[in-house]
């Protein structure tokens, strides 16, 4: 009878023993949540009105907005695809996990040190370096500060001049002549 006490009473303190280690497995209490991603700037994009791409070896490419419009003014002027300059104004809305500080870290590592392009919106500077060759994302410096994002903006800040071109033959509202 002592036996099937002692057995009775040692089968309860390991099932509470493993109730805990349960417990403590799905609470995980101590853990800190991971941070919510960020935007990396509070610029609104209905306030952008100039861009500027640089990239080296190649032309800037200069867009400003006149009568709520864009325009391509450099390397050629003529009315420019609003589809692109919307994508490039997405990159706005980019979120970001806290960001590293830069001068605490080597820039040449992020291929931040000469960047492969530049994006500058009205005032604000932002240089695109190399990808993380883990999760794909692309490492941004802006204000001294680097960030990894999704790389969706890169790919329009290559593109050759002609591609911000407006497709349409004959700008909107002007007659035929």
């Amino acid at each position: 009878m002592k036996g099937i006490r002692l057995r009775l009473w040692l089968n309860l303190v390991l099932l509470g023993i493993v109730l805990m280690l349960l417990w403590l497995a799905l609470t995980e209490p101590g853990k800190k949540p991971p941070l919510e991603p960020q935007r990396i700037t509070a610029l609104d994009p209905a306030a952008i009105t100039r861009i500027t791409i640089l990239r080296p070896d190649q032309e800037p490419l200069r867009l400003a907005k006149e009568d709520d419009r864009w325009w391509l003014k450099a390397p050629f002027t003529v009315q420019a695809n609003g589809n692109k300059v919307k994508a490039l104004l997405e990159f706005l809305k980019t979120r970001s996990q806290p960001p590293l500080e830069a001068k605490a870290h080597d820039l040449k590592r992020f291929g931040l040190s000469e960047p492969r392009a530049r994006l500058e919106l009205n005032e604000a500077v932002f240089g695109f370096g190399d990808s993380n060759s883990l999760s794909g994302e692309r490492y941004v410096l802006y204000q001294d500060r680097i960030y990894l994002t999704i790389d969706t903006t890169y790919p329009h800040l290559i593109a050759e001049a002609p591609v911000y071109a407006s497709p349409r033959l004959i700008e909107a509202g002007k007659p035929l002549i």
